[in-house]
């Protein structure tokens, strides 16, 4: 069995990548055979053909090995103290999040959560799950309740609702996240992008005006009061 000329061939394989990152490697496809330029068999009129071609252009960049990342970011709907805030986080990793990988929020200071979270809307109750609270260190664990868990570079937001803290912080938090799997992946701590539970405004009446009907002596008079607040 011989390879045709003119002919495009494939194969595959499998390979366990670098655990440290690295740029591109020299992937080369080294030929050595018999060449049939005679029209007979190869063992009749044997000819040498080798040669070393590259496999890898710039563009491909085959055996580029990235190390395990993770972006998040997080918002708030409600700046005033001690009122009703909710948190939004998205979260993509560039590697696989199995089923139970746990995501731990931490630095979420001055905010009240109630111990039995309640995430509120997601990519679905089935993709996150699970939230724990704890109060001693303000960290917020969640789990991946999704099975085969979520892919890389999918991005997975959920809310959940805190209570702001009753009186404004020096400066607003930015909270730190980390993923761990107890058998399977680890990733490093990650700065979230954005900040919040500052609680910078407290709750006031912005504007407030008096009109009446009359202004003559010993007539009736209606008075009417407007006013404007920045809470609910």
């Amino acid at each position: 069995q011989y390879l045709s000329p003119g002919v495009s061939y494939a194969f595959a394989f499998n390979v366990q990548n670098p655990t440290c990152a690295h740029t591109c490697a020299p992937v080369t496809l080294l030929v050595h055979g018999l060449e049939n330029s005679c029209g007979g068999e190869p063992e009749i009129c044997p000819q040498p053909l080798s040669g070393n071609v590259i496999l890898a252009p710039d563009l491909l960049c085959p055996m580029t090995v990235q190390p395990p990342d993770l972006f998040a970011t997080i918002s708030e709907s409600n700046s005033l103290a001690g009122c009703s805030n909710i948190l939004t986080i998205s979260l993509m990793s560039n590697v696989q999040l199995p089923f139970g990988t746990n995501v731990t929020i931490s630095g979420l200071v001055g905010a009240q959560i109630s111990t039995s979270v309640v995430l509120l809307g997601s990519d679905g109750p089935l993709v996150i799950g699970g939230a724990d609270w704890s109060s001693a260190d303000f960290t917020l664990t969640i789990r991946v309740t999704y099975e085969p868990g979520i892919e890389p570079l999918r991005t997975v937001a959920f809310r959940f609702r805190a209570q702001n803290p009753s009186s404004p912080q020096a400066a607003a938090v930015q909270p730190i996240i980390s993923v761990s799997h107890p058998q399977r992946i680890k990733l490093g701590m990650a700065t979230m992008v954005g900040s919040v539970l500052q609680a910078s405004l407290t709750p006031k009446i912005t504007s407030a005006s008096v009109v009446e009907t009359s202004s003559v002596r010993y007539s009736r008079n209606v008075l009417t009061v407007m006013f404007r607040t920045n809470i609910e």
